[in-house]
C-alpha cells in the first residue's frame, strides 16, 4: 500500500574487494552532475531505487552517512556515484542538490528501537534534514520526492485516507517521535509548496524483500524471521489484534519511480 499527498539479487564481489572499492567511491568529494540524487541511498529502499534507476539508464548520486554494502555489486558502475553526506550539513546538501536534476529524499532515523532510545536524533534528522533538502530544492527548482510513513496515521487503524485525521498517543512517549517528525516534515513540504516547490510524498507501509535488515533486527518481518530461525514463538503485537499492510520492494520501486516520472514531467501529481 503506497499513499501520496497532493502537490500546488545480483552476484557480489568478494567481501574484501567490494569493501575496498566501495570505500574509495564513497570517499569522493566531488559531486558530479547526475539525473537523480537519493539521500539515504544506502538503505533498503534507497539501494533498490538506485539499482532500478541505473537499469533504466539514469545516473544516480547515492548519498548517505552509512556504509554502501547493499550496492557493492554495482561498484565501478559509471552511472553510480557514492557520496558520504549528512543531511544536517546545509552546504553539502545545497551542493548535492544543485548537481542533480531531481531528488529522492529517504534519509531518516528509523526503527522502533532507535526512536524509543534516541528520539532527539529522530527529530533532528527527520525534521531539519528534510527542511534542508526542501529549501535547497525550492531555491534550485528541483522536483522532490520524499518518503514519509504509515506512522503518520498514528493510532488510526481503519481510516487510512490521505484526508484522515491524525490521532497520536501521549506526547511524552518517545514512541511517537518518529510519526511526529514525519508529519512535521510533510508540513514543511506543504509550506514550501506554496512558494513553488514541486514535490510528492510517498507514505510507505512496511516494505519488505531481499536485502532488508538482518534477521531479528529492524523491520517487523526481519524480526519475525529472526524468531523463526531461533525456533522462538512470534511475538504478538497488541495481543494479536494488530492489522498491518505490507508492500513488496519491487512494487514499492515501480510505484515510487512512476510518481517521480510524473512529477518531473508535469510538476503535479495531485489526485493521482
Amino acid at each position: 500500500v503506497i499513499g501520496y499527498t497532493d502537490a500546488p539479487a545480483a552476484m557480489s564481489l568478494p567481501a574484501f574487494m567490494a569493501t575496498a572499492i566501495v570505500a574509495v567511491m564513497a570517499n569522493s568529494t566531488d559531486t558530479p552532475n547526475v539525473d537523480v540524487l537519493i539521500t539515504g541511498g544506502s538503505g533498503f529502499i534507497g539501494a533498490a531505487l538506485t539499482e532500478a534507476l541505473i537499469e533504466r539508464g539514469q545516473s544516480v548520486c547515492c548519498a548517505d552517512v552509512a556504509g554502501f554494502e547493499r550496492l557493492e555489486h554495482l561498484a565501478g558502475n559509471p552511472s553510480l556515484h557514492l557520496q558520504t553526506l549528512d543531511v544536517l550539513d546545509v552546504d553539502a546538501v545545497n551542493q548535492a542538490v544543485e548537481a542533480a536534476n531531481a531528488v529522492i529524499h529517504l534519509a531518516a532515523v528509523v526503527g522502533v528501537d532507535r526512536y524509543i532510545d534516541k528520539p532527539d536524533q529522530v527529530l533532528d534528522v527527520n525534521i531539519m534534514g528534510t527542511r534542508n533538502v526542501a529549501v535547497a530544492c525550492a531555491r534550485l527548482e528541483r522536483p522532490l520526492l520524499v518518503s514519509s510513513t504509515s506512522e503518520v496515521y498514528g493510532k488510526t487503524s481503519t481510516d487510512l485516507q490521505e484526508s484522515a485525521d491524525m490521532t497520536i498517543g501521549r506526547l511524552w512517549r518517545s514512541r511517537w517521535s518518529y510519526a511526529l517528525s514525519k508529519a512535521t516534515a510533510e508540513q514543511y513540504l506543504h509550506a514550501w509548496g506554496r512558494t513553488g516547490l514541486h514535490f510528492v510524498v510517498v507514505r510507505y507501509f512496511n516494505v519488505y524483500g531481499p536485502r532488508m535488515d538482518r534477521p531479528g533486527e529492524g523491520r517487523v518481518l526481519s524480526k519475525f524471521i529472526g524468531h523463526i530461525q531461533n525456533k522462538e514463538p512470534l511475538p504478538l503485537v497488541d495481543g494479536g489484534g494488530a492489522v498491518r499492510a505490507f508492500c513488496y520492494i519491487e512494487d514499492a520501486v515501480v510505484a515510487t519511480l512512476a510518481l517521480l516520472d510524473r512529477l518531473q514531467e508535469h510538476g503535479d501529481v495531485s489526485g493521482r
